[in-house]
């Protein structure tokens, strides 16, 4: 082994972030701001939603709608909550046709896929085959 050399790879410690001085001066930042900021950088995800929840009514057949509602968005992913069992089966049957119709109804939502998952019944919601 006298021949080869050996390669070391230097860590350098990494620099602190210390804090603004500009901003240590002026104080704390109002909490309006900091929701405003929060909001803006927010603003098409929330747009999205409310449109697919104000076409929720017009995507399921009646009956699932009692049952059935609308979970989260990921990305291109709607989330589907559905009871375990028959209503499950039934609105993985018809989620094609509900994407195609989200589509229709909500072009800017660029929903491209649905995803079910079982929730459990609340009191208030019915499950009537």
């Amino acid at each position: 082994m006298t021949g080869m050399l050996k390669h070391y790879t230097v860590l350098k410690p990494k620099a602190r972030i210390l804090p603004d001085e500009e901003a240590a001066v002026k104080g704390p930042e109002p909490i309006g701001n900091l929701v405003g900021q929060f909001l803006q950088g927010h603003c098409r995800d929330f747009e999205r939603s409310s449109e697919v929840l104000d076409v929720w009514e017009q995507l399921l057949p009646a009956d699932l709608r009692t049952c059935c509602r609308p979970g989260r968005m990921e990305r291109e992913t709607l989330v589907i909550e559905a009871p375990a069992g028959p209503y499950l089966y039934r609105v993985k049957m018809l989620s094609e046709q509900i994407l195609e119709r989200l589509n229709e109804l909500c072009p800017r939502s660029r929903i491209r896929k649905i995803r079910i998952c079982p929730h459990s019944l609340s009191e208030n919601e019915t499950a009537k085959p």
